[in-house]
């Protein structure tokens, strides 16, 4: 009986733990987007949108909402922004004109390396912070996290 009851005090104060951190982490992330990580008025939508379409040479609608994780009409307003700044086109699909993919212009690709190279002077900030041994532990734990809310 006690093992369960200090069980179940430990997962709440885990529990209360992990979501304060979370909060922590939720608020730090807005901060970044606020202080710039995404340079040249980008937003960390925009950002990552630039990173999955970089590693992509196109993706449809569909395909890039359902890995960014958004709603289509979420994604079809920030497509639509990328492509009035420059950044984006779409390309109807021959056979089937109700098919639309995305990618990135010239314009877009130079952003993204922009975006990339700024995401890693930032990171590099951030683990100078941190002692070295712990570094792979901090990215695995991160990853399970990421993985666990997946």
């Amino acid at each position: 009986m006690y093992h369960t009851t200090n069980w179940g005090s430990r997962m709440k104060r885990w529990v209360q733990e992990l979501d304060a951190v979370l909060s922590s982490l939720s608020l730090a992330f807005i901060q970044l987007e606020r202080s710039g990580k995404c340079c040249q008025g980008l937003t960390l939508s925009q950002c990552h949108t630039l990173d999955v379409l970089s590693k992509n040479r196109d993706l449809t609608m569909n395909e890039l909402s359902r890995q960014m994780g958004l709603a289509k009409s979420t994604m079809t307003r920030i497509v639509n922004t990328m492509v009035r700044r420059g950044w984006l086109e779409r390309k109807r699909d021959q056979r089937d004109k109700r098919w639309v993919s995305v990618r990135l212009t010239a314009e877009g690709r130079k952003m993204s390396e922009n975006v990339n190279r700024s995401s890693k002077e930032y990171v590099q900030r951030i683990l100078k912070h941190l002692p070295a041994e712990k570094i792979p532990q901090l990215v695995e734990s991160l990853n399970l996290v990421v993985r666990s809310v997946g």
